[in-house]
């Protein structure tokens, strides 16, 4: 196809097109490294925890989650939500996921270069992480109602 405007100029993609098989890259996808993976799967894949119950429904405080992929802005989100709902008078926590992240290991990346891994579900201290939302939710309870209630914002 051609790569034209309406006027002629560069523009859009029009008419037919082959795709083309070309990788972005010429490395080989990022992998732990063997004592990395084992340390991985030794990890726990779940963490009790009992909500408390001023998140129960109808309860005093709601709980609100913000996922995204790292920089996708849910810091500053939060923020925002948190300013606005201030405004109507409501009390808010803000609980970040990022602040219970610790590097779980290294991995060869691009170019044969070490990464640090951060971005895999170990990196999280998940029982510290569902204590801070324990005390951030009572925390906000006494200012909030089941008709009028407080918010935890979970960022992560």
């Amino acid at each position: 196809g051609k790569f034209e405007g309406p006027g002629g100029e560069a523009g859009k993609v029009t008419g037919l097109s082959t795709p083309e098989v070309v990788r972005d890259h010429m490395w080989d996808v990022p992998r732990p490294s063997q004592a990395l993976a084992q340390k991985l799967q030794k990890e726990p894949t779940n963490v009790r925890w009992e909500a408390p119950a001023c998140l129960k429904d109808g309860g005093p405080v709601v709980l609100l989650g913000l996922g995204g992929p790292a920089k996708s802005g849910k810091s500053v989100l939060a923020r925002a939500m948190s300013e606005q709902l201030r405004e109507q008078g409501r009390e808010v926590a803000i609980v970040e996921q990022s602040r219970y992240e610790f590097c779980v290991g290294q991995y060869m990346c691009s170019a044969g270069v070490n990464e640090s891994m951060f971005e895999n579900p170990s990196a999280v201290n998940w029982p510290d992480l569902v204590k801070a939302i324990s005390k951030a939710a009572e925390g906000v309870a006494a200012a909030g109602s089941a008709e009028a209630p407080s918010f935890v914002i979970l960022e992560g």
